[in-house]
């Protein structure tokens, strides 16, 4: 089932689908997809399925960077984050990849795992894991939507808790955000009640 934040425009919601239909392939309905050009692309499919002995075997036959994009901008840390697996995303951040770096619709890593299809407890995981090393939850990808707001959706407590949501005053990288002007409103909106007590504890409006 694709998922959309509750607060999404309807407008954007129409370009969401028209993303889907235009980048659709062998992975439909979960978004963000990859690009058609990592289709049949070994490096991605490995990503894809976890296969990390494979992987490491084409990063030495192939002398690809550990960061390599496709056409799209898509990176395997995309890829794996997307399908749930935490060893192989361990991996790769164990070898220095930049877990920002984004594609050509300005997903990121922790846009791929939180929209993806792996299970809630094993998103809750990634999202941990990519927070913990530097994932930045208040990047915006191209329907203006941020990790933290998908979070706050998805009731992510214990990941919004590993946010550094201060930069020099209470809770101002929020201001970020180009559509939503309070996370406390937004998570009381969303009925997130626990998360909505947490950021007003941290100084969040």
């Amino acid at each position: 089932m694709v998922f959309i934040p509750k607060q999404i425009h309807f407008l954007k919601y129409v370009l969401f689908l028209s993303v889907l239909v235009s980048e659709v392939a062998c992975q439909t309905k979960q978004p963000p997809l990859s690009s058609p050009a990592t289709m049949g692309d070994p490096w991605f499919g490995n990503a894809r399925l976890g296969n990390w002995e494979q992987f490491l075997k084409l990063k030495t036959d192939l002398n690809r960077p550990w960061d390599f994009q496709s056409s799209t901008g898509v990176t395997a840390l995309m890829i794996a984050s997307r399908n749930g697996h935490v060893h192989f995303v361990e991996n790769l951040i164990q070898n220095k990849v930049k877990v920002n770096r984004v594609d050509d619709k300005n997903y990121n890593a922790l846009s791929y795992a939180l929209h993806g299809p792996a299970t809630e407890e094993n998103k809750k995981s990634m999202c941990l894991l990519l927070v913990k090393n530097g994932a930045d939850p208040f990047a915006e990808d191209i329907l203006k939507v941020s990790g933290i707001l998908v979070m706050i959706d998805l009731g992510f407590e214990n990941c919004i808790r590993q946010i550094t949501l201060t930069d020099s005053s209470p809770c101002d990288r929020m201001n970020r955000l180009t559509e939503v002007q309070s996370l406390v409103a937004y998570a009381e909106k969303e009925e997130e009640f626990k998360i909505r007590d947490y950021l007003k504890s941290k100084g969040c409006r």
